[in-house]
């Protein structure tokens, strides 16, 4: 059985992590109707310059891979948002975006409408789950590059 590592993501982990997640959600019908022309240069280039700008820039994400730790492959990543405590005028400036940063070959105004409905289903749920203002943590995205995720559910 091979030995994993978790360890926080760096940015020459970026375009694997890329690659990774547009294999993972390949049949993921709102990941398919936002790329319709699935992993593209552009699609690709976008994500990884996406990862780099959130690594720089937001403290709240910890971006974390799992790598093989003979061969340092990624087998799987997760993104992780540690969120402090917001007020209601920060959540509904953030519900005003109306458009998201997306490549210029995805499919804009139904992937711009999957990402708000999103955004405001985490604060509907961190609300009932939680009150508002109190921090938080949210898991976006898990992704494994196998179809065995036994071999990973212990790791995340």
């Amino acid at each position: 059985m091979p030995a994993f590592a978790l360890v926080p993501a760096s940015p020459s982990d970026l375009h694997a992590i890329a690659v990774c997640q547009f294999e993972a959600c390949a049949n993921d019908d709102g990941f398919r109707t936002t790329f319709p022309k699935g992993p593209t240069l552009t699609s690709i280039t976008h994500t990884v310059r996406s990862y780099e700008e959130d690594m720089d820039n937001d403290p709240s994400l910890h971006l974390m891979v799992v790598k093989d730790a003979l061969t340092g492959d990624i087998a799987s990543f997760a993104v992780w948002h540690f969120y402090p405590p917001r007020s209601q005028d920060e959540i509904e400036q953030e519900m005003l975006q109306a458009q998201f940063p997306l490549p210029s070959d995805a499919n804009k105004e139904l992937g711009n409408r999957l990402i708000h409905n999103s955004v405001r289903a985490r604060h509907e749920v961190v609300v009932s789950s939680f009150g508002r203002g109190q921090p938080y943590v949210c898991k976006f995205l898990g992704f494994s590059k196998s179809d065995d995720s036994s071999l990973y559910g212990r790791v995340f």
